[in-house]
């Protein structure tokens, strides 16, 4: 893995990722099984999910209104496409950063794979019932 591939790794592990569900935001991280989670999923009939975004493409920073743009775009893709989804968001550990984000229900890893990458993101976070999130590289 080249050097900034790991320094990102780093940094997405070092990530919470909220999805915005009532009652209080469901907290995934990365490689750390959660059983709100596996009950969300099978609330949904489903086994598998992702959470994605669409700023800051190439982990390069973009300016507010490029990535709300694109965020906006990919939630209209997202319900085109007909899978349930809740918003959400990103927060680096060290602070100073948060990411937008959308946590897909039922979405199969091929797919939210080609979301990611048409969105231009190094990498996506993705799992499946009974498993922890894992950080997948586009």
């Amino acid at each position: 893995m080249a050097m900034m591939d790991r320094d990102l790794a780093e940094q997405y592990s070092a990530t919470s990722y909220m999805v915005e569900i009532p009652g209080a935001p469901l907290r995934l991280r990365i490689g750390q099984a959660n059983a709100a989670l596996d009950e969300l999923l099978r609330r949904h009939g489903a086994t598998t999910w992702a959470f994605i975004t669409a700023w800051n493409p190439q982990s390069i920073p973009a300016d507010l209104r490029a990535n709300e743009r694109d965020n906006a775009a990919l939630l209209e893709r997202i319900i085109r496409m007909g899978y349930p989804v809740l918003p959400g968001i990103g927060i680096g550990d060290e602070g100073g950063w948060a990411e937008a984000s959308f946590f897909i229900i039922g979405i199969p890893r091929a797919d939210a794979l080609q979301l990611g990458r048409s969105y231009d993101q190094r990498a996506i976070v993705a799992g499946e019932q009974g498993a922890p999130p894992e950080l997948v590289w586009c």
